[in-house]
């Protein structure tokens, strides 16, 4: 997919959202509509999980509750942005909540590299 296709959102005026949105539709509508609708929803996709946070929530104590207690429906942390994530290889941040012993520090380090 080209990229040169989709210019940043937040430097264009009305009239070019509105020239570019015209432009796209008339290109993507000869391709099907399931091109036509990755081709309008994939740049907002892109946006959203390059510009979400992906935490590691690592619980020691009873601060893991308050934590976890963040993203049930009453909070709802993933409305903005903030969806949890059980691997280390999926996350951009460690959340160590609680007191960390001398036998549990390695583990932690082995973790977080």
């Amino acid at each position: 997919m080209d990229m040169s296709l989709y210019p940043h959102a937040v430097a264009m005026s009305a009239n070019e959202f509105m020239s570019w949105s015209s432009a796209m539709i008339n290109n993507l509508l000869s391709a099907g509509t399931k091109k036509m609708l990755d081709g309008l929803t994939g740049p907002i996709w892109s946006w959203a999980m390059k510009n979400s946070i992906h935490p590691l929530h690592f619980g020691l104590a009873c601060c893991a509750l308050e934590m976890a207690a963040a993203s049930n429906t009453k909070f709802d942390a993933e409305r903005l942005g903030t969806i949890y994530r059980s691997s280390p290889r999926q996350t951009d941040v460690l959340l160590i909540n609680g007191w960390i012993s001398k036998k549990l520090r390695p583990d932690i380090r082995r973790l977080y590299e």
